[in-house]
């Protein structure tokens, strides 16, 4: 208590100037003064302090260590930061709205002179708030303040006040329940007692839409399941939902031939699953539901500008509304029906989706959400999927295998010895999982150095570093960090054999044979994408080259490899790998891995069914729980039973 009266005066100085000016404001000058680009700069200091807890309190005159010891809350933010708000126009016109009625009405305050509250602001202009906060503030001066200076002193005044409402748990700008903002900044004149002063006054409304609850991993898991058999054994299939195939009349000539064969399982990517949220998300937010109806919507044919994930190959998302609450389970193994019947009529291999051959992998997520209408309540459901091509190259895949083995056990490696065991003093670290972004982000890197001529780490005019290009494809990062390697020949060379002696070198040595080898090691990454670029030699005039590049006369492969740590908190991953021991070291080597196999992942009455990919890996977003892990393989079966918190486990399956 003592803690919050020592940050309270600073707040009170401002509060009280609000009040004598509400009692005898009198003027209102310049209100239509466009300020909307403040606006965006107190945004972006907002989500500034929601990345950065510590730093922004510190900023202020806070002692973040004791907010640190007297709030679980801000432990946990500290520990797992807080996703960006997202400017609403709806919040906006309804913060905008309040301020200029304050000025113009004489006032400052949350409640308006004809009764009006924060909620009824926010719900008449549009926004449908499920959770909903407001904060006001106001800057007072004679003569002139530049805006970006009234900027900084209202936010350092909400910050304060902010972290003052954390012992009520009202908070706004450290709320994590809170997704949108909308920020109305307007300058005016006002009167207090017998002077008159310039003054800026700021509202900003905070809000969350109705929740839609996202990851039911188990229904999730079972729509998967559902995908791998039907894909399997599609006949099977067929009878067990009573379908006549005698009465099946599709044009396309190879179902027929995909009905009697069978296809491959898919492979589960949770890089395909944060597609599939995303997707989910715009599907809530657009109310893109039709009424009492299966709704299935396709995408196809993504341009590089609306997805960034070169493996995605086709989207679908799949919803239903009922009036009643019905299982999860029950609800994907309805739409999966629906959309497993419709496939058996497609026209031509275009519209097969489950059934489709040109896809390998799979990510989906389950979105629900309880919505009043007409006071009825009703259920809604969406399953996003999203289906990807399998793009990476096997040298790619078993190269962030062998880096998870190296940061699993850093104290030795494949055939070494004892003596010359490699940094004993480093203490194991969690694995990295695959994100698609982040391998954009290295392929783009890589395909510019070829292109002009150079290596680093930063970018040909030495502006951007991995972190520029990470928030280039949208993924934002708190930390982030590039490896690069280099092979260069005049003579044609094999790039998988050269690509693998490279890497496991770095992940022997981690000095001199790479740029920035260590960086691999970084405890705090979580997320990894590796790429190898392998060019031979080019004419001169050859468009492939903006510059004389260095690399045009020579066989170069070149290997970039990003790691980050993503702002938006991830789930942990268990990571797994299955492979043969086949020269008994212990360890996973290039060629051992064993690729789909079963594997069943079970906590309590759950169990999640997927396969190994073609790298013999596998990685799957959980909640913190016990869970036991099963692989069975050529009749042999082993089990590892683990604890989840909040960091990725990796866990080897050697045969």
């Amino acid at each position: 208590m003592r803690f919050l009266l020592s940050i309270f005066f600073g707040v009170f100085g401002v509060m009280l100037c609000s009040f004598f000016m509400c009692v005898d404001a009198r003027e209102v000058e310049n209100k239509d003064w466009d300020l909307s680009q403040y606006e965006v700069l107190l945004l972006n200091k907002i989500n500034w302090a929601r990345t950065n807890p510590t730093d922004s309190a510190i900023a202020v005159g806070v002692d973040s260590d004791r907010l640190f010891a007297e709030f679980s809350t801000w432990r946990l933010m500290v520990t797992n930061g807080l996703p960006l708000l997202q400017s609403n126009e709806n919040l906006r016109q309804a913060a905008r709205q309040h301020t200029e009625d304050m000025l113009v009405n004489r006032y400052y305050g949350y409640v308006s002179p004809d009764g009006r509250t924060a909620e009824d602001r926010i719900k008449a202009a549009g926004y449908n708030a499920a959770v909903f906060g407001e904060m006001l503030g106001v800057v007072m001066f004679q003569n002139f303040m530049p805006p970006e200076i009234a900027v900084q002193n209202l936010f350092e005044h909400l910050i304060k006040k902010d972290i003052l409402l954390l012992d009520s748990g009202k908070s706004n700008i450290f709320n994590p329940s809170m997704q949108d903002v909308g920020i109305g900044m307007m300058a005016g004149v006002v009167a207090v007692g017998n002077a008159s002063y310039n003054a800026y006054m700021l509202t900003c409304d905070f809000g969350s839409l109705p929740i839609a609850r996202f990851g039911y991993l188990e229904a999730e898991f079972l729509f998967l399941d559902l995908v791998n058999q039907a894909r399997t054994a599609p006949l099977q299939t067929l009878e067990n939902y009573g379908v006549d195939m005698t009465q099946l009349s599709s044009p396309c000539p190879a179902l027929d031939e995909i009905l009697s064969n069978g296809l491959p399982p898919l492979v589960y990517r949770t890089s395909l699953r944060e597609i599939a949220l995303k997707r989910n998300e715009e599907i809530f937010k657009n109310e893109a539901l039709d009424d009492n109806q299966a709704t299935i919507v396709y995408w196809d044919n993504l341009s590089a500008s609306e997805c960034e994930c070169p493996g995605l190959a086709r989207e679908s998302a799949i919803g239903s509304k009922a009036a009643e609450n019905i299982l999860p389970e029950e609800v994907v193994q309805s739409l999966f029906r629906e959309m497993f019947i419709q496939e058996l009529t497609a026209a031509d291999s275009s519209e097969l989706w489950i059934l489709n051959p040109d896809v390998q992998e799979i990510g989906m997520i389950l979105g629900y959400r309880v919505q009043e209408t007409s006071g009825v309540d009703e259920y809604q459901y969406v399953l996003s999927i999203a289906f990807g091509r399998d793009y990476l190259s096997k040298l790619e895949k078993q190269s962030l295998s062998l880096l998870n083995q190296a940061r699993a056990k850093p104290a030795a490696a494949p055939g070494e010895t004892d003596s010359e065991a490699r940094s004993p003093e480093l203490a194991p670290m969690p694995p990295l999982t695959f994100s698609c972004l982040v391998f954009s982000a290295a392929d783009a890197h890589a395909r510019d150095m070829i292109q002009k001529g150079y290596y680093d780490t930063y970018s040909y005019d030495g502006t951007k570093d991995s972190s520029d290009r990470l928030a280039e494809k949208g993924y934002l990062v708190t930390e982030s960090a590039e490896t690069i390697g280099l092979i260069i020949s005049d003579v044609p060379f094999d790039p998988a054999a050269a690509g693998t002696k490279m890497f496991e070198e770095m992940l022997t040595s981690r000095i001199a044979s790479g740029y920035s080898v260590q960086d691999l090691f970084n405890p705090w990454m979580k997320t990894a994408g590796i790429r190898f670029l392998y060019t031979e030699p080019v004419e001169k005039d050859s468009l492939l080259t903006e510059t004389n590049s260095c690399f045009q006369n020579n066989y170069t492969l070149l290997l970039v490899a990003d790691q980050a740590s993503p702002i938006k908190p991830c789930e942990a991953n268990i990571v797994g790998l299955v492979f043969r021991d086949l020269n008994g070291d212990g360890y996973y080597n290039r060629g051992e891995e064993i690729e789909s196999v079963p594997v069943v992942i079970r906590n309590g009455d759950s169990a999640y069914r997927f396969f190994s990919d073609s790298a013999g890996s596998f990685a799957v977003p959980l909640n913190p729980g016990n869970y036991e892990i099963e692989v069975v393989y050529d009749g042999d079966y082993l089990s590892r039973s683990v604890e989840l918190n909040t960091t990725n486990i990796m866990l080897f399956f050697s045969f």
